[in-house]
């Protein structure tokens, strides 16, 4: 208790640290906030008023989901475009998020070791750079410990709720959907100690209630089509190939 207390004060300075009026309006920023004024005022999560050049590639995506626009809409309701709020929204998590990576670590590693591994994830550069941003990292990060920590007691209960935490997760960021399959390989192949019935269905109902929970609030509730968004990302990635074959032949080639 001490140890977390100690570490929440050394935390504070971070609801000061880069709070200021100013922003970066890039495309992603001005997105988030035009789709927490359409949840504020009552409009399609879709209706972007974006133009995109004929015959190109659209350069941004119609709506992204939608867990992150809720978590600004109260704040886009009280201030409106007045920036300081989300930033400090964005100290919040990131506070909340390093005690619970505390918390985590502790079940591995020698408490000091912790301490400094929780103060580094605060106050390193890139986290100091992203939180001058608006953007769903650290909630999203937020709620991937909060799951980590979760499903370690490894009780049914344990998956029902990180199901429902996974499925907000994906819905503030997408690519946490990648903790689909994640669930499915340390549950099946780590936990060998567990019978595999067990296994199989505790995976089983993480999945459907990932799957259930961002499908109620994406295409339900605010009637985004995933067909866009998917397909959005299939053209953008269609169009700039990873090349991942000659990039690991070139390399073994080089190093061989």
């Amino acid at each position: 208790m001490k140890n977390r207390l100690l570490l929440l004060l050394l935390l504070l300075p971070l609801l000061l640290i880069g709070i200021s009026n100013s922003h970066d309006w890039g495309d992603d920023f001005s997105q988030y906030l035009l789709q927490a004024r359409n949840l504020v005022e009552g409009h399609p999560q879709t209706n972007h008023e974006l133009v995109f050049a004929e015959g190109e590639l659209p350069y941004a995506i119609v709506a992204y989901p939608v867990g992150f626009p809720v978590l600004l809409a109260p704040l886009f309701k009280s201030f409106g475009l007045y920036i300081p709020p989300y930033l400090f929204l964005n100290s919040i998590f990131i506070i909340l998020s390093v005690l619970l990576l505390f918390d985590y670590l502790k079940k591995t590693f020698d408490v000091r070791y912790c301490f400094l591994m929780a103060i580094f994830f605060a106050y390193n550069l890139i986290s100091l750079v992203l939180k001058k941003e608006i953007l769903s990292e650290f909630p999203f990060t937020f709620l991937l410990i909060s799951i980590l920590l979760m499903i370690k007691s490894d009780t049914r209960k344990s998956f029902v709720l990180g199901g429902l935490l996974a499925g907000l997760m994906i819905s503030v960021r997408f690519s946490g959907i990648v903790i689909l399959p994640a669930i499915w390989g340390w549950h099946l192949f780590t936990q060998r100690l567990i019978p595999v019935k067990k296994r199989l269905l505790d995976s089983t109902i993480f999945t459907a209630l990932a799957a259930t929970v961002f499908y109620l609030l994406n295409v339900v509730l605010y009637e985004i089509d995933l067909r866009n968004f998917i397909g959005f990302y299939a053209g953008q990635f269609d169009s700039n190939r990873l090349m991942l074959p000659s990039n690991f032949f070139g390399f073994f080639q080089k190093n061989g």
